[in-house]
């Protein structure tokens, strides 16, 4: 069992709470910048949403849980397919990127009383800037999926990197980076190549990231 998925911020004081399976990361903000209101996220590598059973779960955790949002992970879905299924979640605003064949595919989805601008995107993350109260605050959410392929991961640590430089808002960064920050994050298996471990942690104390946990 692999504990890779993550929630993490940039500066300071999450900007989400409740329900997350996954790693997030938290950056910007420092002690002055006061955080968002308390939100909840789901972020779940679903490897496939093609069949009625995996559907039902997704639907059940999001009832339960009723998170703000929601972030997918190898959908594994062209984007018609996509919509049924964002209805039966009750989030019909977000933002798709479909899967390329039978390969990979994210989504973000967000409560329709919610401000989201959508930044960037690409197979391997979706970038936005949430609008929050009648003050005009404002933090970034960036659903992350690193690549599976250890040889192709440097690729997603550049990317990481590029994101981290964009602005300075408080940051949370959520998803599966598929890699460990330390041994103790996976259960049985072959062990992880240190090297890798420390790469990956290089890149969080680069961006300026530090590991919020998760539950689930």
């Amino acid at each position: 069992k692999r504990k890779e998925n993550k929630k993490m911020e940039k500066g300071g004081r999450s900007g989400s709470n409740g329900s997350t399976h996954g790693k997030a990361l938290v950056i910007n903000g420092g002690c002055s910048a006061p955080p968002p209101s308390s939100m909840s996220t789901l972020a779940w590598n679903y490897r496939g949403l093609g069949n009625r059973r995996t559907i039902h779960a997704l639907e059940k955790i999001v009832s339960s849980k009723d998170p703000n949002f929601i972030f997918l992970m190898k959908t594994k879905l062209v984007l018609s397919k996509m919509v049924g299924i964002k209805e039966g979640l009750n989030r019909t605003q977000g933002m798709v990127v479909p899967s390329k064949g039978r390969s990979e595919g994210l989504a973000l989805l967000w409560k329709k009383e919610l401000k989201v601008d959508v930044q960037s995107y690409s197979d391997s993350h979706i970038d936005a800037i949430i609008g929050q109260g009648e003050d005009g605050l404002q933090w970034r959410l960036t659903g992350f999926y690193g690549n599976p392929e250890t040889s192709k991961r440097e690729e997603s640590w550049l990317l990481l990197k590029w994101l981290s430089s964009l602005n300075s808002l408080p940051w949370v960064c959520l998803g599966d980076f598929n890699e460990l920050m330390n041994g103790g994050e996976k259960e049985g298996g072959k062990a992880r190549l240190v090297k890798q471990m420390e790469n990956f942690c290089e890149v969080i104390n680069a961006c300026n990231l530090r590991d919020l946990g998760y539950t689930g």
